[in-house]
């Protein structure tokens, strides 16, 4: 009975040896994982209502780190990485065309996708062969994704046919870059699913798997911060 006491014991004294370690492993990770400007910067959004953001850091060329963060109890917490594709020419955009992808702070603004709905807080576009994305600076949808079945003029703008762009768009957010709708600015930079390239027209790609989970928890007042 003794030596069955003393197993017992310590088979206890192992697991919370090993739940201590894990414990101390996560937090540590997680220290690390935020680099003192990243801290800066997330720190300036204590206040701020988003419990969200998406920061994204080029590397090289159109290669990038997209790091997810939440804010629990006023603080933020890492909670998940990957890899990400960014602009053919990198970062800097400054006008509709140029394949850069913007710098500093967007909005998320909406979501979409080829895929039904996976369960989101914001309203949901799920595309069909009618969706477009207008990228015509002469349209009055310039920067809607839009229904052409249900527009009210023809509908003569060439931009993307959403469809047309799995597995890409199989999920997707809409960001707030040119809320303003200023021509030849650049429009539909959107956070959305790796596709056949290694880089993109502009927007931030990442794996499906991320995507899909990011579109879940992104609300109106999520960050996407690209440095």
């Amino acid at each position: 009975m003794e030596k069955q006491h003393r197993y017992i014991l310590l088979c206890i004294i192992a697991f919370l040896a090993f739940s201590l370690v894990a414990i101390v492993s996560a937090v540590l990770f997680t220290y690390h994982s935020i680099d003192k400007e990243t801290r800066e910067i997330l720190n300036g959004y204590t206040d701020d209502p988003a419990t969200v953001c998406l920061f994204v850091t080029q590397k090289e060329g159109s290669q990038a780190t997209a790091r997810l963060f939440v804010k629990r109890n006023g603080r933020w917490h890492f909670e998940r990485k990957t890899k990400a594709h960014i602009g053919f020419n990198g970062v800097g955009k400054e006008r509709e065309g140029d394949k850069r992808t913007p710098l500093g702070e967007l909005r998320v603004t909406g979501a979409f996708g080829i895929l039904p709905d996976p369960g989101t807080q914001l309203k949901y576009i799920e595309a069909h062969r009618q969706h477009f994305a207008c990228d015509c600076p002469g349209s009055p949808y310039y920067y809607t994704i839009i229904d052409v079945d249900t527009l009210s003029i023809q509908h003569t703008c060439a931009g993307e046919h959403i469809v047309d762009a799995a597995p890409s768009y199989n999920y997707g957010l809409m960001t707030s870059y040119n809320a303003e709708c200023i021509p030849g600015l650049g429009s539909n930079i959107f956070v959305h699913c790796f596709g056949t390239k290694e880089y993109t027209a502009g927007c931030i790609a990442v794996s499906e798997r991320f995507m899909r989970h990011l579109v879940q928890i992104a609300d109106s007042n999520t960050i996407i911060y690209i440095r």
